[in-house]
């Protein structure tokens, strides 16, 4: 056999020690005050870096507590280099990643982030 013959296995082998580099940005419009969780943690800044293990959930939630006529809060989110939100913001509890009423907003990954990101960019699902 061939000395190369592992080659394509272990380019299609998920590395189960990686972790997920989840940045978190939240640019706030005008005079706001939010309580922000991610995967119950809470966030005390508004540039964030996190590490998640590879097959994490991710939870986020913002809750707008109050803000100024016309304010707000943008919610930027990129996972290991992929932009995820403003591009899913469809998928968030109110459809979008900007909040301007009192109230609380959310946007999870129920599962693997990989699987999740290869069925919502329309690659199919993974078995």
């Amino acid at each position: 056999m061939p000395q190369n013959i592992q080659t394509f296995s272990a380019l299609t082998d998920i590395d189960t020690k990686r972790r997920l580099l989840v940045k978190l940005k939240l640019v706030r419009h005008g005079s706001t005050k939010s309580l922000t969780t991610l995967n119950q943690f809470a966030v005390n800044v508004d540039d964030v870096v996190f590490e998640l293990d590879l097959f994490d959930p991710i939870k986020l939630q913002i809750e707008l507590l109050s803000t100024e006529s016309g304010g707000g809060i943008e919610t930027l989110l990129e996972i290991n280099g992929i932009e995820v939100l403003p591009k899913y913001q469809y998928l968030s509890s109110s459809g979008n990643n900007y909040l301007t009423k009192k109230g609380a907003w959310q946007f999870e990954i129920p599962k693997n982030f990989y699987l999740w990101h290869h069925n919502v960019s329309g690659q199919g699902f993974i078995a």
